[in-house]
């Protein structure tokens, strides 16, 4: 195909050069789509966090009420 060695050198750089920006872009929408999971990752995170710190809202107001219970059932019994 090829008479002298140098002939080789061109197509084999541009065969390089292709595989390269062809791995790049695929490495590009990779990343592009890791970047996407990430931010759905944080909105999801976010959210289960705002639904954790109102639970615990819920939580502490009922403890506090049956504490308040557990303090007047307390004195009514010194009372007594």
């Amino acid at each position: 195909m090829f008479s002298d060695p140098k002939d080789f050198v061109l197509p084999i750089l541009k065969k390089i050069q292709e595989e390269a920006s062809t791995s790049r872009a695929e490495s590009r929408a990779q990343f592009d789509e890791l970047k996407e999971q990430m931010r759905k990752q944080r909105r999801d995170i976010a959210g289960i966090l705002v639904m954790m710190k109102e639970a615990a809202g819920i939580f502490d107001e009922r403890m506090t009420t049956i504490e308040q219970r557990v303090g007047a059932l307390e004195q009514r019994q010194r009372v007594s």
